[in-house]
C-alpha cells in the first residue's frame, strides 16, 4: 500500500481545503521536518508520496539539506509564493507535481489518485 505523508508547518485556511479535497484519514500530518524525517527513516517496502505545502522561502532551502537522501519519494510540492528562489528550490527536489496554494486542490487528488492506480492504494 502507498503510504502518503504531509508535511505542513502550521493548519491554515489552505490546509484545511487541502485536506477536505484528499481524504485526510489516509494522511500523516507532521509539523516539522524532524518529526517527517523520523517517519521517512522508519523502512516502508511500498511506494512513499509526501507532499509539502511550503510557506517560506527557508523551507524549501531546508528541504533541500536533506531531501536527496530519500530517493525513493514521491514528491508533490504546494507552492504558497512562486519566486525565484522557491522555484529554482522546488524543482531541484524532483517533484512529481507543483501546485500553487491557491487552488481547491482538485488536481492533487487526481495525482494521488493516479499515483494509486501505478503505485498501489494507500
Amino acid at each position: 500500500m502507498m503510504k502518503i505523508l504531509c508535511y505542513s508547518a502550521l493548519r491554515d485556511a489552505d490546509e484545511e481545503r487541502f485536506l477536505e479535497k484528499t481524504k485526510p484519514a489516509r494522511i500523516e500530518i507532521r509539523r516539522s521536518f524532524g518529526k517527517l524525517k523520523e517517519r521517512l527513516n522508519i523502512p516502508s517496502p511500498t511506494s512513499r508520496v509526501v507532499i509539502f505545502i511550503i510557506r517560506w522561502e527557508e523551507e524549501i532551502s531546508g528541504l533541500a539539506e536533506w531531501i536527496d537522501s530519500y530517493v525513493d519519494l514521491l514528491i508533490i510540492l504546494v507552492l504558497h509564493s512562486q519566486t525565484p528562489e522557491i522555484l529554482k528550490g522546488a524543482y531541484k527536489m524532483r517533484p512529481r507535481y507543483i501546485c500553487g496554494a491557491d487552488n481547491d486542490f482538485q488536481d492533487i487528488a487526481d495525482v494521488l489518485k493516479r499515483m494509486e492506480e501505478r503505485h498501489g492504494p494507500g
